[in-house]
C-alpha cells in the first residue's frame, strides 16, 4: 500500500504544510496531541499502564486524573461503534480509555497555550475528537472556554 497516496496523508501533509508557513508570519504554533506509543500502550494495557512511566516520558501526557474526568456516555457509544470489530469488553474500555487520553492530551494544551480564555486559536484535528460537541471541545467548554468547531468534508 502506498501511504503517501492515502487521503489521511495528503491532508496531514497539507496541516504540516500550513503550520510550516506560521513560524514566517510569526504566528505560534503548538503540538497538542500525547504521543503515540503511549495511546497505543493505553490501548493494549490500560491507562494504570502509564503509573510504570518515569517523569521525563510522563511529561508529554497532562494529568492523569483529568483522563476520566469528563466521561460523555453518547460520545462512549459512537467510538464503541465505530470500533465495533473490538468484540471484547476489556479491549473496548482500553480503547475509550486511550481516546479519552488523547482527547485530554490535547485540551490540556490547548488550554496551557491560552493564557487568556478570549484568544483565538485554530486546533487541527481529528473528526471523532470534536464532531457533536464530543472530545476536545467537551473537555474546553467544561472548563470555561468558548469552542467553535468546523468540519470539513471532501
Amino acid at each position: 500500500m502506498d501511504l503517501s497516496s492515502s487521503p489521511f496523508r495528503r491532508e496531514a501533509s497539507k496541516t504540516i504544510s500550513a503550520a510550516g508557513l506560521c513560524p514566517e508570519r510569526s504566528i505560534p504554533v503548538i503540538a497538542t496531541n500525547a504521543p503515540r506509543k503511549y495511546v497505543n500502550l493505553v490501548s493494549r494495557k490500560g491507562l494504570d499502564s502509564l503509573a510504570q512511566l518515569d517523569y521525563e516520558a510522563r511529561r508529554f501526557l497532562p494529568p492523569l486524573y483529568m483522563v476520566n474526568l469528563y466521561p460523555q456516555k453518547d460520545y462512549e457509544k459512537k467510538v464503541k461503534q465505530a470500533f465495533a470489530f473490538h468484540n471484547q469488553e476489556v479491549q473496548m474500555e482500553r480503547m475509550m480509555q486511550a481516546m479519552y487520553l488523547w482527547d485530554t492530551a490535547m485540551a490540556d494544551s490547548i488550554a496551557a497555550a491560552i493564557p487568556f480564555k478570549d484568544r483565538l486559536l485554530i486546533h487541527t484535528n481529528g473528526r471523532y475528537h470534536s464532531d457533536e460537541g464530543y472530545g476536545i471541545t467537551h473537555r474546553l467548554r467544561q472548563t470555561g472556554f468558548k469552542v467553535l468547531t468546523i468540519s470539513m468534508f471532501r
